[in-house]
């Protein structure tokens, strides 16, 4: 039985349309195959690169966020490429530009809107990077000190001395000065006293060396300072500095008030003998 006349023309459409695009596939399947061998040698390349990244950034910090992060960066910034360079090889070059065109319009998007958070995340690799602190050291920024407890790529978590904990943003701690307690080997104490009027000025200085002479963890390299400040109705005003080997602030908390009640428990009992 033949086929009408009226479905012949279609089956000839379908079936010339059929062999074109069969013979546009055997002409561009080299250029599949070379797309596809791109792409996984990029994809190959990426894990490498990837991995290798990790290890090297795991060497200079300990935050494995940032490691992370930096791997997967890495990781598709080579992918995207492999995926570019393929579409090259199969000469769809609009797509190219277009892909790309689309990638810088949706990066300008987000960075408009993820504005903070970005700053946030590049403050958190630059300290991950840079350590101007690390985790268990005492730092003192935006009006908090305390100790780091928490690093993250976002914020970091430092417990107050008195026990609070305050989440602070990477970007104000990384915009503004940071004092780290825990770099230095050593600090200063300082304090002022009042010397009572009937204690000698004289005595009041050797009192005042002796009483801050044993302290515990004195540093005996530096001598110890003493300056008088004022004269006043009640006394006079006298500066006490001396150094520590240690830089922790429940030490130099210890040792300062360990020094004041010395060099006052010294005035007192010299101002006691005179009166008896």
């Amino acid at each position: 039985m033949s086929i009408d006349q009226p479905l012949q023309q279609p089956l000839q459409t379908v079936t010339g349309k059929l062999m074109s695009w069969a013979q546009d596939g055997l002409l561009i399947l080299p250029n599949l195959v070379i797309a596809v061998i791109v792409l996984f040698l990029c994809w190959i390349a990426a894990r490498l690169v990837s991995s290798l990244v990790q290890r090297l950034v795991g060497r200079l910090g300990s935050n494995r966020d940032a490691v992370r992060l930096l791997g997967f960066v890495a990781y598709a910034a080579l992918l995207a490429s492999g995926v570019f360079v393929a579409l090259g090889v199969l000469h769809l070059d609009k797509t190219v530009t277009s892909l790309l065109t689309g990638v810088g319009i949706l990066g300008l998007t987000l960075g408009f809107a993820l504005q903070d958070v970005a700053s946030n995340l590049m403050a958190g690799l630059l300290i991950e990077l840079h350590h101007p602190f690390r985790v268990d050291d005492v730092i003192a920024t935006n009006d908090f000190v305390g100790r780091v407890t928490r690093i993250t790529l976002r914020d970091t978590e430092i417990a107050q001395l008195d026990g609070q904990i305050v989440i602070v943003p990477n970007k104000e701690i990384f915009n503004k000065p940071v004092v780290n307690y825990s770099s230095a080997s050593k600090r200063r104490v300082n304090f002022e006293i009042k010397v009572p009027p009937e204690v000698d000025l004289d005595d009041a200085l050797k009192l005042a060396r002796d009483g801050v002479s044993a302290i515990d963890r004195r540093d005996e390299r530096h001598e110890i300072e003493l300056f008088f400040q004022s004269i006043e109705d009640t006394g006079t005003k006298l500066l006490v500095r001396f150094w520590i080997d240690s830089a922790d602030e429940i030490e130099y908390l210890r040792a300062r008030s360990t020094a004041i009640q010395r060099v006052k428990g010294s005035f007192d009992r010299r101002y006691h003998a005179q009166h008896a």
